[in-house]
């Protein structure tokens, strides 16, 4: 290996955890968390995928989709499409 590299896990991706599901897995809490921390910073997650791992563990994966959050509380992605406050709302998963 050299020095600028790294050598991930295998992500196993066999079992999804939808997000219509999030509210009685234990994970909501970490990912309250998450989305608080992007708020801070002014952003919104909009896409991932969730997979439990064998061990219970969480993966999260294909986060590629930021919004900016405007002061009205609607967000507008870099590639122009917004959504108003009450779509954020219904778009977060808990």
């Amino acid at each position: 290996m050299e020095k600028f590299q790294y050598k991930m896990e295998r992500i196993v991706i066999e079992n999804p955890l939808e997000l219509s599901h999030i509210q009685s897995h234990p994970v909501v809490k970490e990912l309250k968390e998450f989305y608080e921390a992007a708020k801070k910073e002014g952003l919104y997650p909009m896409d991932y995928e969730l997979y439990v791992q064998a061990d219970g563990r969480i993966a999260m994966i294909d986060f590629d989709k930021f919004a900016k959050i405007q002061s009205n509380g609607c967000v507008v992605f870099p590639w122009g499409d917004q959504l108003t406050a009450e779509q954020v709302k219904e778009a977060t998963p808990f």
